[in-house]
């Protein structure tokens, strides 16, 4: 690769710049998907501590089975006793959509032509990735606390629904007005004192989500930066507790059952959300897990080139009724 000198033929060198960022964000792709859900406390607790992530390889939806019914067929016998053998329905399956998203990096010629030595193409380089990678961290945060509109990646907001119920909508095609078991726990505050009554829900949260059962128990707290400071000047000593794992990453987090409260400045008002990463889980397809396109020309422009970093990914969880939300807590 000769892009220094004068000499270079203009084709020339915008395969050799092609090659470069191309081969530079294959070699470096893992630790870019590292770096942007390494930004926030969230993301990282999410993606790297919990690893509640999932590759799922392609198809036109992301289909769960969801484990809902019993076996009651289940009898004390005695001598000559019968037994059922009827079968119970038991499940039924979540059908997500996938969600689709993609970021643009743009060349211009001139800019090729002018930014030829070593030192300035690998910090336009720079420039250019890391600028991609931060905007791919914020949009993705924002939407994990939004509703799942259009074409967004499903949210908290509409997988943990802040209301009454009956009232909690649907998640992968299944009505929770009709079964009930995929409502997922919600309580208001309103009119109670966060003081004196947000410990007490919290702990009550828990343990409505966990059945007594060790694998449905939330594990993360999610809120905004106001409740968490106000759950720190309120019981300070109680929840002095730094999570070694958050702590390594340089992210100060208080706990309340040696559980992590996070917070989110993309968080919404008044709400604490109830999360079991065990069962709220990102999905991505392993076939456009941050791929980098191939370079193109732009039409009607002359030799500006762009390609774009692409990734096919959904919110989903199995178990509805094991996470919460706490809503219309009011600090001021």
């Amino acid at each position: 690769m000769s892009i220094v000198g004068w000499s270079i033929s203009n084709s020339q060198l915008t395969q050799d710049l092609d090659d470069l960022y191309s081969t530079t964000w294959r070699d470096h792709r893992k630790e870019a998907i590292d770096q942007i859900f390494s930004e926030t406390p969230l993301w990282f607790w999410f993606y790297k501590a919990k690893k509640a992530v999932i590759y799922i390889p392609g198809g036109k939806f992301i289909v769960r089975p969801l484990l809902y019914g019993r076996n009651t067929t289940f009898k004390m016998m005695h001598k000559g006793g019968t037994i059922d053998l009827s079968r119970d329905e038991k499940v039924t399956d979540a059908i997500y959509k996938w969600a689709y998203a993609a970021i643009s990096l743009v060349r211009y010629w001139q800019e090729d032509l002018q930014n030829r030595g070593k030192y300035q193409i690998l910090n336009q380089m720079n420039i250019e990735m890391e600028t991609a990678k931060a905007e791919v961290n914020d949009q993705l945060e924002q939407q994990l606390f939004g509703n799942g509109a259009g074409d967004d990646i499903n949210g908290l907001d509409n997988v943990i629904v802040a209301a009454a119920t009956g009232s909690r909508g649907s998640l992968g095609g299944v009505d929770s007005s009709v079964k009930t078991w995929w409502e997922n726990q919600a309580v208001s505050m309103s009119g109670l004192k966060p003081s004196v009554w947000l410990d007490k829900k919290m702990r009550t949260m828990l343990n409505d989500c966990g059945k007594g059962r060790k694998s449905y128990k939330p594990d993360t707290f999610i809120t905004t930066q106001e409740i968490y400071e106000g759950i720190e000047d309120n019981t300070l000593e109680q929840h002095r507790i730094y999570n070694k794992t958050l702590g390594d990453a340089q992210f100060e987090i208080i706990q309340f059952k040696k559980r992590p409260i996070l917070w989110s400045e993309h968080a919404n008002e008044e709400k604490l959300y109830v999360v079991n990463t065990k069962i709220l889980k990102l999905v991505i397809d392993p076939a456009a897990n941050f791929d980098l396109t191939s370079w193109k020309d732009i039409p009607n422009q002359v030799k500006d080139r762009a390609a774009q970093i692409c990734i096919a990914l959904q919110l989903i969880c199995d178990r509805r009724a094991s996470l919460g939300v706490i809503y219309d807590i009011d600090f001021s």
